[in-house]
């Protein structure tokens, strides 16, 4: 039961938050973009082939479906996914000045760098300083004649491609691949990733080896228990946003998972697609980051700002899911959500949704506390974005974000009160923000982190009700200690 104590009460009304509670919420989580895309593709075969009207008139109508998609496009942009992204160089401008903005993060200690060791188990992040005194180019062996008869033969190879185990090397030099009826290929040595990268296979890239052994640099784990952040980033836009709008949107969560992988703590990014649309609330999300993965900013921006992925097959694949599996006529465009009252109804279902589909073994376990699934990125991202150093207005609002991320862990893992004296520092001391805008920031980031719905879809049960509620009202009160000390 829920208790009745003044400060109870004043902490429940503080963080319901029902808006949108009679709204049909339709959630789903997929392991990875290859698990969606395999889906998604799953379902638009069956649906196209059933003759679903809905879905068939939609997206078999290829000028109705270009209408709402904004215009033709091509088989180029008709793309699930692909090893390079839309706007290349704006995002190499933007991970460089990652540097810039870390380097003037201070947060006073809230968390202990992590200590760097080298390994030999390619867990960690490959190292070429390390890797250099023994670096070669690692090889393979390929028969465009051979490709053309026999393009299925090894099934781990792509076609024309034969392990060196099968491949032999006569007296010329020359090498030589032979079939069991005795039809002998002559194959080309090549860097391994040449072909893959001839024929613009996803992530194909030119492969290296060592002979040193420690190679990999990762995180030196002093034991205890493990800390875990689980980062939200959302996918899409509306009509006017630009690849590189969406971009700008991502960076605060790119950055703060840098941050957070620099201090060892484990940190998981996920993709999340959420729009509303005639009564339905849509949240299709997938990880593009595990938690202990290496960081890939490359593959981050394609999943989530690459509108040639997200203006064809994500508003396929989500038609189609929502119909097959919630029997929701939907062709996968809405309104999407940066943030504000949608983004918090939508949250804290999510995370609801979520614990429950752990408590079934449907989605991975973690061991994550609920206000550390953070959902992060510009709320009011531009529709284009161009790096424009220190002194813009969209660089200070990706670096306000990402502080905002950083704020939370800092209340989740450490003492409420050295918390708030760490914003406090920042925000009055260094930057002279004033008082009242640096209690608002604090009280805000609190009902962020902790507010729960206790009415429609996916409520909070009350059990979860009262740890919320103990947690913000812990916090709450040694907020206002510290305001008290000020004094």
């Amino acid at each position: 039961m829920i208790p009745e104590s003044e400060n109870f009460s004043k902490g429940r009304r503080a963080l319901t938050n029902n808006f949108l509670d009679g709204a049909n919420y339709v959630f789903k989580y997929s392991r990875s973009i290859n698990d969606l895309v395999r889906i998604g593709e799953e379902y638009s075969e069956e649906l196209l082939s059933e003759g679903d009207p809905f879905f068939t008139r939609n997206w078999a109508d290829k000028e109705y479906s270009q209408s709402f998609i904004g215009g033709p496009r091509s088989e180029a942009d008709k793309m699930p996914f692909s090893s390079d992204y839309i706007e290349e160089e704006e995002l190499t401008n933007s991970i460089q000045a990652f540097n810039e903005i870390l380097a003037e993060v201070d947060m006073g200690g809230a968390f202990k760098k992590a200590k760097l060791i080298a390994t030999e188990k390619p867990t960690g992040i490959f190292d070429f300083g390390l890797a250099s005194p023994g670096l070669y180019r690692k090889q393979e062996f390929f028969s465009k004649e051979l490709k053309k008869d026999e393009p299925f033969l090894f099934a781990d190879e792509l076609p024309g491609i034969v392990p060196g185990l099968y491949v032999e090397k006569n007296a010329m030099g020359q090498f030589w691949y032979a079939m069991k009826d005795g039809k002998k290929y002559e194959m080309t040595k090549q860097q391994k990733g040449t072909e893959a990268l001839k024929i613009k296979a996803p992530d194909a890239k030119l492969e290296y080896a060592t002979s040193v052994k420690k190679v990999y640099v990762t995180f030196k784990r002093e034991g205890g228990k493990a800390n875990f952040v689980d980062l939200y980033v959302g996918v899409g836009g509306l009509g006017g946003m630009q690849s590189s709008g969406m971009l700008a949107r991502a960076l605060p969560v790119m950055l703060a998972a840098r941050y957070f992988e620099s201090m060892g703590i484990r940190t998981r990014i996920n993709a999340s697609r959420m729009y509303h649309n005639q009564g339905n609330i849509f949240n299709f999300c997938w990880t593009i980051k595990d938690f202990g993965a290496d960081l890939d900013f490359k593959r981050i921006a394609v999943d989530t700002a690459d509108t040639r992925w997200f203006r064809w097959n994500l508003w396929r694949y989500s038609s189609a899911i929502a119909i097959k599996e919630y029997d929701v006529a939907n062709r996968g465009s809405g309104t999407t959500i940066y943030g504000g009252s949608y983004m918090a109804s939508c949250r804290g279902r999510w995370r609801n949704w979520y614990f429950d589909q752990m408590k079934e073994n449907k989605v991975p376990f973690v061991n994550l506390k609920p206000e550390l699934m953070i959902f992060g990125g510009l709320e009011n991202p531009p529709s284009e974005y161009r790096y424009e150093g220190p002194e813009g207005t969209v660089y200070k609002q990706i670096k306000e974000e990402f502080l905002k991320i950083l704020d939370s862990v800092d209340f989740s893992f450490n003492k409420p009160q050295d918390a708030v004296r760490r914003i406090h520092q920042r925000m009055v001391v260094e930057n002279g923000v004033s008082m009242d805008r640096f209690q608002d920031y604090v009280s805000n980031l609190l009902k962020r982190s902790y507010q729960f719905p206790t009415r429609g879809m996916y409520a909070t049960p009350e059990n979860e009700q009262v740890k919320m509620i103990d947690n913000y009202i812990t916090r709450s009160a040694d907020f206002g200690k510290y305001l008290q000390q000020l004094q």
